[in-house]
């Protein structure tokens, strides 16, 4: 019985150890290795994949609760999850079995760690701009949760040439197939850099292992960085207090305020006046609204910024624009300034229609400036140097642009040759005819040379000579006040000698003579300047009181662009008070606005036969230095070969007094001669044929040979259309004061004039001593004057 009891026992046994072979042969639980990226979020490890299991029950567990250097271990879904720390990289381990029927099995498992990293990046742009969104791809060492990328990517842009870095902002993460797309900008409070070699580091929190890519970098420039024509004019009290209002007002215009309408036609013309509408169809008057709304946050005002900006796009379609207003050139080259100032300062306000309306003007705007810029009928015209300004300030702002690109080279082209053109290269006179053109192109100039510095492009070294000589001249222009002379489109006794020094300061080339006139004023400066090519003589003394005596002698070339018929004219000062004048102007750009002011009787000159243009180029004859006195002459031809000459003689010492001598000649045919002397608008005057002038305390005489009785005062009369015609001096536009003129008339087939000017008191005998036909010999005081009427030279008899 014992022995079947050990029998039955053996055969349990037996069958017990062979019923399941897993339990003691097939069940292997093996060490595991896993290469891993520390991240913030779980990391799984499928501990069982390379186990042999092969019960139907199992569980899986833990000894401990931590990884060798305490990361956090759970159990989830037969896997063991471990939570990392994204700082750490290196080695760890932990070890964890496998519980089944009564048996437990346990294995090791290491970790080699490595931190997360960026491993590629995937179509990097090509350029980058400040306060615009680019976007890279980015590939990773493992997958990144993005809340998690965007707390711990950072990207930073280093230029190649400047010590400088930009951070760059991260705006948002997306994940396509595998790789992640990330968006950012640089911010736009940046310096200004044009196609600057950059490179861009991206890299993670904590990494030492960036990668990086090339690109070029572009930020936007200033309002104050640009060449902004009225910047400051409409940034003024006033005209915000106008935009408030629904007001504009063009103040340099002189025709008062209008109110905006509720809609637009853009026909619009209250004063029927040209210059009213380039203005309006520059929109320069958007500005204050603009200004006034970034101050106030009035949302009317951002809707009227919206409402315009659409309707003036829609208004101009691209191939039928208005090319008499709204796209003439100087509309467009100023336009161009105030839509940049709404793209840099309000395209973060604006609509999305209306920024698409102001992408859509600029695209316009570029093509028809491209044109003008090409055109060289504009090369050597204030107007071509306005076009070029505008278009070097598009190339600043969008210079990674392919047709702006265009538009810089051809705006840098105009200005090299406005340099050349636009200034006699020997004097530095603006070749426009016209003073107060001089300082405006002086200052186009010079923003174009500022603006060059700033997109670091040397400027021509006939520029710099150029601006040298023209700032130079300029001081020859001013009387010791720093006032000057209204010459062609000019308004007369215009302050100009802040400008000048300002001119200088920015320049910032040393000029030694110009360091001598910031000392000494028109002492400084040669007694007579000539402007050969332009045929413009400029002479002064100082009399015994140290006052300023000066006479500008105009006989050059005919007219053009903002010259006026002046020809031969004279400007004379004497003892420091202006005596002759020129009317200025124009009144207006209407057509006998200008016409009146331009005409040659609007002149110190004489019209033949009612022609009131010059239809040839004067004759800059003579100009000599004597002891004691200048002379200067000029011939100024006319159709039917009926010639004017006129020879002056200023005498500097003893006494100071100008004298006039005209000639006009004809080989057949009698002719008309007007003369015409216009007098400071102060001027008190006996009368037409009296010889006292008052200006002020001073008194001055003006005497004739001969003695001309058919002489009349005129002052302040109107013209058919009551625009002022003659007796006039314009200080502004489309405003003048009367002022006296002294016209005399004379029919004849010969004429010979001589008219003395002088203080009173100073003159005690003026004669004619012997009238030959090739000679005139004038007593003034003690001295005889032989006058050449052929070569028209001047001698001292005794």
């Amino acid at each position: 019985m014992q022995r079947f009891k050990i029998l039955i026992l053996f055969l349990f046994l037996f069958l017990c150890g062979c019923g399941d072979k897993s339990f003691n042969d097939k069940t292997v639980i093996n060490d595991d290795l896993f290469n891993v990226v520390s991240t913030n979020a779980k990391v799984l490890l499928d501990v069982l994949e390379n186990d042999v299991l092969e019960v139907s029950e199992f569980q899986l567990c833990l000894p401990e609760n931590s990884t060798l250097n305490g990361f956090d271990l759970t159990i989830e879904n037969n896997q063991i999850a471990v939570s990392l720390n994204e700082d750490f990289s290196g080695h760890d381990e932990f070890d964890y079995c496998v519980l089944y029927a009564d048996k437990k099995q346990v294995a090791s498992v290491k970790l080699e760690i490595e931190s997360l990293a960026i491993q590629e990046i995937l179509n990097p742009p090509s350029i980058i701009i400040a306060g615009e969104s680019v976007e890279v791809g980015l590939g990773f060492n493992a997958i990144v949760d993005k809340s998690e990328l965007i707390e711990s990517l950072k990207a930073e842009l280093a230029l190649s040439d400047v010590e400088q870095s930009v951070e760059l902002n991260l705006l948002g993460v997306e994940y396509l197939s595998g790789v992640y797309k990330i968006t950012f900008n640089v911010a736009e409070n940046t310096s200004f850099y044009r196609n600057e070699k950059a490179i861009v580091k991206v890299n993670l929190l904590g990494s030492e292992k960036p990668l990086q890519f090339e690109t070029r970098f572009y930020s936007k420039p200033k309002m104050a960085q640009l060449n902004w024509p009225q910047r400051s004019i409409f940034t003024r009290q006033e005209y915000l207090d106008n935009a408030q209002q629904g007001i504009i007002d063009f103040h340099w215009l002189n025709l008062g305020k209008w109110k905006l309408p509720e809609t637009h036609t853009w026909e619009e013309d209250p004063y029927h006046n040209v210059s009213w509408k380039l203005f309006y169809h520059s929109l320069g008057w958007l500005t204050p609204i603009a200004q006034l709304y970034k101050e106030t946050g009035d949302t009317e005002l951002l809707d009227k910024l919206n409402e315009v900006i659409i309707s003036y796009d829609q208004k101009f379609a691209l191939g039928a624009l208005d090319l008499k207003t709204a796209y003439r050139e100087d509309a467009v080259a100023l336009r161009v300034n105030h839509l940049l100032y709404l793209y840099l300062e309000m395209r973060e306000y604006l609509s999305v229609d209306a920024n698409n309306a102001l992408n859509s003007l600029f695209d316009k705007d570029a093509v028809m400036l491209q044109q003008y810029l090409d055109d060289p009928t504009y090369d050597d015209d204030n107007h071509g140097l306005i076009q070029a300004k505008s278009g070097l300030n598009l190339y600043s702002v969008f210079s990674y642009k392919d047709k702006f690109k265009k538009i810089g080279e051809s705006s840098l082209s105009r200005v090299n040759k406005a340099s050349v053109l636009m200034f006699d290269a020997r004097s530095g006179q603006n070749v426009e005819q016209a003073s107060e053109y001089h300082f405006i192109g002086i200052s186009m100039l010079l923003e174009a040379k500022l603006q060059l510095n700033n997109l670091k492009i040397e400027p021509s070294q006939t520029l710099i000579e150029t601006l040298d000589k023209a700032i130079l001249f300029s001081a020859y222009l001013l009387n010791d006040e720093g006032y000057t002379p209204a010459i062609g489109d000019s308004y007369s006794n215009k302050y100009w000698r802040g400008y000048v020094n300002r001119y200088y300061e920015l320049f910032n080339e040393l000029n030694e003579t110009f360091e001598q006139f910031k000392e000494y004023g028109q002492d400084a400066l040669d007694n007579l300047f000539v402007s050969d090519n332009e045929g413009l003589v400029i002479a002064k003394s100082r009399n015994n009181s140290g006052e300023l005596n000066k006479v500008f002698f105009d006989a050059g070339p005919k007219r053009i662009v903002h010259g006026h018929f002046d020809n031969l004219n004279l400007l004379v000062q004497l003892a420091g008070t202006q005596l002759l004048v020129d009317s200025g102007g124009p009144f207006n750009y209407g057509n006998s606005g200008r016409r009146n002011f331009w005409s040659i009787s609007a002149h110190n000159s004489l019209v033949i036969n009612r022609l009131e243009s010059n239809e040839f180029d004067a004759i800059l004859t003579q100009v000599e230095k004597m002891d004691g006195y200048y002379y200067f002459s000029g011939v100024q031809p006319n159709p039917d070969e009926v010639n004017h000459k006129r020879t002056v003689i200023f005498s500097t010492y003893p006494e100071e007094w100008v004298l006039v001598l005209d000639w006009v000649e004809s080989q057949d045919a009698s002719f008309r001669v007007e003369e015409y002397w216009h007098y400071n608008k102060h001027a008190e005057i006996s009368s037409a044929n009296g010889s006292l002038i008052k200006v002020g305390a001073k008194e001055f005489t003006h005497l004739t040979l001969p003695n001309t009785k058919t002489c009349k005062l005129v002052k302040g009369s109107f013209d058919e259309n009551n625009i002022p015609k003659l007796g006039w001096v314009s200080e502004s536009y489309n405003t003048a004061e009367p002022a006296y003129v002294k016209r005399c008339e004379s029919l004849g087939t010969y004429y010979q004039k001589a008219n003395l000017f002088s203080q009173k008191g100073k003159i005690e005998h003026f004669s004619v001593v012997e009238n030959e036909s090739e000679y005139v010999n004038m007593r003034v005081n003690n001295t005889i004057y032989q006058v050449d009427k052929i070569n028209q030279k001047v001698n001292i008899v005794e």
